[in-house]
């Protein structure tokens, strides 16, 4: 196609079309252009001082100057038969070739991608941005430049600000939410210019980690009017960031040690944000903000805040009079419109707490915890001694922690003491009684004894008190006694809840006639001989291998084990090195 002015560039002649072609094919890449509609044509201009530019008809002309440095490079490469054939490249060659490829990726980008003329100040920051940072790089290396100018890949940037603020904020945000190098700047370059904030605030809301922490890794469900409001909070902190680099520019400050100053505080605003809007749920909902408040103080307590165990879905629904509300398989809280979100949404907070208030918020406080574990919430049904011991440990949670409770919804000084009826109850004495003993096994208090148990999933709980009230952490212990005790005390506890969930039932267990206050004694104080029964030869056979073990190394004891957050951070034991010898072979006694 003739043109005025310019020339046809052919491969099979012009090293400096070769070049051209090469950085093409990685431009595709890049941009996600993976064919082209029609072969890719390449011309020159044949006067100096005419700019390289992107034509209709899909095709390039490079400006005289951009093709002669692409000519010399290409030589230099392509037609180099020894080591030392050109004399090395000066410094100001290498800048020329340098800006000859970033010249052509910004042209060819502008062809793939075309400019938005009309965009704010801050949104033309990003794009210039985004442009200029098409991996150079990368075009770089693919065409082998720094073979033949070693020094290309230390030369600045064409907007130094710009480019480190855009850089910095989509690099570092990107690796938070685990994506490719590249791939957000790929993204945000595919989407509308004047809408790539709203883009990139919507990302940070579906992907950032932060906002998708449900045990199987799904994304929490949240009101629609809170993750609006928080994409406009993102949009505005994107908006007067990259707004602020313009003001820099303007001032003089047109380097990339501001720029990348400026977008680490863009990114820190922005996470700030992320975390406010996780930890503070913003919804027009009914009760919404009551419930959100609880479900954030329980699961505080009981996980120290590290998951989100709520998907962030509230339900109403008229419910039999006996059940105030349930925790879903979806992780989903639903409860009694009147009984507990209209309580709480009216609740007069310059008055003290009134019955049904307290009913609300334990019933709220329950499910919450019931929320707390790993397994799913409702999958499948314990059986009822499981159940019970699952019940009485939330029951003993809530009560504990009321006070905190009513203080979360926004009572002022609630009381701090709460009597129950269900303090004298058999069951609630023999849940006491064994967090107590393994309390003083592991040095803990009962209520951190009571939130591991809460925390761990029904089916292994029986297995975990058994574990925690033998509490050998740090101890040599033969691995296979230790085993066959565990499962032989997890029967035990689970046999004596059974008879206390009789006892409470029906004021009877076997032959005996017993209160619940007597019951619960008598079972507590079986409970605890049986643990301490169960004890002994473990605690023969461990003191034996800790001498015998001191003796070899020294007389360095063991140290014991350290324990996160006051909760016990494992059940198991030290082992024996030969584990499965007879307990004659450890201790020296049959």
């Amino acid at each position: 196609m003739a043109r005025e002015n310019e020339v046809r560039m052919d491969t099979r002649f012009d090293r400096g079309a070769d070049m051209a072609l090469g950085w093409a094919d990685t431009m595709d890449d890049i941009m996600g252009r993976r064919r082209r509609s029609e072969p890719f044509e390449l011309f020159r201009q044949t006067e100096l001082g005419i700019g390289t530019r992107a034509n209709p008809d899909g095709s390039m002309t490079l400006s005289a100057q951009s093709a002669g440095w692409a000519t010399m490079a290409g030589e230099r490469l392509l037609n180099a038969r020894y080591a030392g054939q050109y004399p090395d490249p000066t410094l100001a060659e290498t800048r020329q070739v340098r800006y000859t490829v970033a010249r052509f990726g910004r042209v060819y980008g502008d062809m793939v991608l075309p400019r938005d003329r009309d965009l704010s100040a801050a949104l033309k920051v990003l794009d210039r941005g985004l442009r200029d940072n098409i991996d150079l790089p990368r075009m770089i290396r693919e065409s082998h430049l720094e073979l033949e100018f070693a020094q290309i890949n230390n030369l600045g940037d064409r907007h130094p600000l710009y480019q480190a603020a855009t850089r910095t904020l989509t690099g570092t945000l990107g690796e938070r939410m685990k994506m490719e190098p590249e791939e957000l700047d790929y993204l945000l370059r595919r989407a509308e210019p004047a809408e790539r904030f709203e883009v990139l605030a919507d990302t940070l809301i579906e992907r950032d980690p932060q906002q998708r922490r449900l045990p199987d890794g799904s994304a929490r469900t949240l009101p629609p009017d809170h993750l609006a409001a928080l994409k406009a909070r993102l949009v505005q902190e994107l908006d007067t960031s990259f707004a602020r680099c313009e003001d820099h520019a303007f001032m003089g400050r047109n380097t990339r040690t501001v720029g990348n100053q400026l977008g680490a505080e863009a990114v820190t605003n922005l996470v700030r944000h992320l975390d406010e809007a996780r930890d503070n749920i913003d919804s027009e909902q009914r009760g919404y903000a009551q419930v959100s408040s609880l479900v954030a103080a329980v699961q505080s307590e009981l996980t120290a805040g590290e998951t989100d165990y709520w998907n962030g879905q509230l339900h109403e629904a008229t419910l039999p009079s006996e059940m105030l509300g349930y925790a879903g398989p979806d992780r989903a809280l639903t409860f009694d419109r009147e009984k507990v979100i209209d309580v709480l949404a009216t609740a007069d907070l310059t008055a003290p707490p009134t019955p049904e208030v307290h009913a609300a918020v334990d019933a709220v406080a329950s499910q919450a915890a019931h929320l707390c574990n790993p397994s799913t919430p409702g999958s499948a049904a314990a059986d009822p001694v499981a159940q019970a011991f699952e019940d009485q440990l939330r029951r003993d949670f809530v009560e504990r922690q009321r006070g905190h409770l009513l203080a979360a919804v926004g009572y002022p000084d609630p009381p701090r003491d709460a009597s129950s009826e269900h303090s004298q109850t058999a069951t609630a004495q023999v849940t006491a009684a064994l967090t107590k003993k393994a309390g003083q096994q592991l040095r803990l208090q009962p209520h951190q004894v009571a939130a591991e148990l809460l925390t761990t999933p029904p089916d292994e709980r029986f297995a975990k008190a058994a574990a925690l009230s033998l509490g050998n952490q740090g101890k040599v212990v033969d691995r296979g006694q230790w085993d066959s005790a565990t499962t032989a005390l997890a029967g035990n506890i689970r046999t004596t809840f059974a008879t206390a969930q009789e006892a409470d039932r029906t004021g009877q267990a076997k032959l005996h006639a017993w209160s619940r206050a007597t019951a619960g004694r008598a079972l507590s104080q079986k409970l605890t001989r049986a643990i301490d029964k169960t004890r002994r030869p473990i605690d023969r056979v461990s003191s034996s291998a800790d001498q015998a073990l001191r003796a070899a190394t020294t007389g360095q004891a063991l140290a014991g084990s350290t324990r996160a957050k006051g909760v016990a951070a494992s059940t198991g034991p030290a082992h024996l090195p030969e584990a499965g010898r007879s307990e004659r072979d450890v201790s020296g006694r049959g």
